[in-house]
């Protein structure tokens, strides 16, 4: 199979229902765009493609991820549920790792084998360098030997040694959100770097689903990160478009077709809730920049805080509250009042709901993930993975939106269950506005999604197998070979 990836590369889609349309039509692209709509003829330069009346979709755009930590954990050992649920399997997985230099572990959770602390590492594997990170995305687990490792700037380093801040790790072993700053020592130490073939392999992946945009919403992404994605797009690694949150300081590029700047992004924690004042100004400046604020909340406590900031310090009509997790049902008129839009996980229902069963309070069931309930007071509300920390499939967000059940078959609160196509819309918004529903307009970019069958029946499905094809800008990212009935 070859895909044609010039930017100035013709292609007519004839027969396809352009979402939410129903009856099929034709839909041409040239240079990248849109150029038209109707009943039209093929020109000799392009390349046609039989819709056969299925659907034609806006390309998904995740809202909610973090790309470079996802290329990371392809290339880690899964610690946690569903792969690992017992101390026996975590140590077996541990025990057995490929190589023999560090071992870097993502996705623990405590039901596995309790708090982890340097001294059960160390029980475990004690001649190799391991860092484990919690599902949370903020903790890092080491062993003695990493942390031996870890506390050696080399000679040349010394003289500079102001430029590699110094790692809080505590006596147990725990490294609180220092990502930054364990990246760069670990870069100094071992040469260790985020793999870009791993981008590549996770770019083609997310083509597959029919992802053809992303927002990164890492808190410390600034000019080395947008120019280190710029490059991976420019070499056709990264075949989605990209837009990054992040620092105040990141929003000095200016944008192009393929990558551009979100928001600033606040990292909330409650146990560490910065003071709200200094939070507050930070709000200010960023509006006065024009820049919206992107707000981490997965507690009660997290959310009152931001509301609180966005209160003090205004609204702009592009500030988000990111996850809600907990959005109990006294804080919705301050919700309603203030209008920050929402980017939730409903799929986390479906992948840790039993755990919630058995660590979430059953008054505050209720209270997770909300979606419906939402919407229904006129909240906007899109959906994002948060990938590697959540399941980076679309559809399978989808149906879990749908359905409000875990893993065990159980349900939690479905009230909240949506229809398949506000779960689909959830993943169609712009960077700029993720709640507002793209449409496959002439002169809009050809970011596009080909199923295999009309929405009718797709919507009983949302299965990422009825992905056919999927073009970015105009370039074919992903062609599924369909089989003829001869065949």
């Amino acid at each position: 199979m070859v895909l044609t990836t010039a930017p100035s590369a013709r292609w007519l889609i004839k027969e396809a229902a352009c979402y939410p349309e129903t009856e099929p039509s034709d839909l041409r692209i040239d240079g990248g765009l849109i150029t038209e709509r109707g009943r039209l003829s093929p020109a000799p330069d392009e390349r046609v493609v039989d819709g056969q009346g299925a659907c034609l979709l806006p390309g998904l755009i995740d809202h909610h991820i973090h790309l470079r930590a996802l290329a990371a954990a392809r290339r880690s050992v899964d610690c946690g549920p569903p792969t690992v649920n017992t101390y026996d399997e975590f140590a077996s997985i541990l025990s057995n790792a490929k190589g023999d230099g560090w071992i870097r572990g993502v996705g623990y959770h405590d039901s596995v084998a309790g708090t982890l602390t340097r001294d059960v590492l160390d029980s475990i594997e004690p001649n190799r360098p391991i860092r484990i990170q919690h599902r949370s995305g903020r903790l890092w687990t080491f062993n003695s030997l990493a942390i031996s490792q870890l506390s050696v700037l080399p000679a040349a380093a010394r003289i500079h040694s102001n430029r590699y801040p110094e790692l809080q790790i505590t006596a147990e072993g725990h490294l609180f959100d220092q990502d930054r700053a364990l990246g760069e020592r670990l870069q100094m130490l071992t040469g260790a770097t985020i793999d870009s073939q791993a981008v590549s392999e996770v770019s083609k992946s997310l083509s597959k689903l029919g992802v053809t945009g992303l927002h990164d919403m890492t808190p410390s992404n600034g000019m080395q990160e947008f120019n280190w994605f710029g490059q991976l797009q420019a070499n056709g690694q990264l075949r989605q478009k990209l837009c990054l949150s992040g620092t105040i300081g990141l929003h000095t590029h200016a944008p192009t077709h393929w990558l551009e700047t979100g928001g600033v992004k606040f990292h909330l924690h409650e146990h560490a809730l910065p003071d709200l004042q200094e939070s507050t100004e930070h709000v200010r400046r960023s509006h006065a920049l024009n820049l919206p604020v992107a707000i981490h909340c997965v507690t009660r406590t997290e959310l009152v805080f931001a509301l609180s900031m966005l209160e003090a310090a205004g609204i702009h009509p592009g500030d988000r509250i990111e996850h809600g997790s907990v959005i109990e049902t006294d804080l919705e008129s301050w919700l309603v009042d203030l209008n920050p839009g929402i980017v939730t996980q409903p799929h986390f229902i479906l992948d840790r709901g039993d755990q919630y069963f058995t660590d979430v309070p059953s008054e505050t069931h209720s209270s997770l993930y909300r979606f419906q309930t939402l919407k229904a007071l006129g909240l906007r509300v899109a959906l994002g993975s948060d990938a590697p920390f959540g399941d980076v499939d679309p559809w399978r967000s989808m149906r879990a939106a749908v359905k409000r059940q875990t893993h065990s078959g159980r349900f939690i609160n479905t009230e909240e269950c949506v229809s398949p196509e506000t779960a689909l819309e959830g993943y169609l918004g712009h960077f700029s506005s993720p709640f507002t529903v793209r449409g496959l307009n002439v002169g809009g970019p050809a970011d596009l999604v080909l199923l295999t069958r009309p929405w009718s029946e797709a919507r009983d499905r949302l299965d990422s197998e009825d992905v056919r094809m999927t073009w970015c800008h105009g370039e074919a990212t992903f062609e599924r070979e369909i089989l003829s009935d001869a065949e």
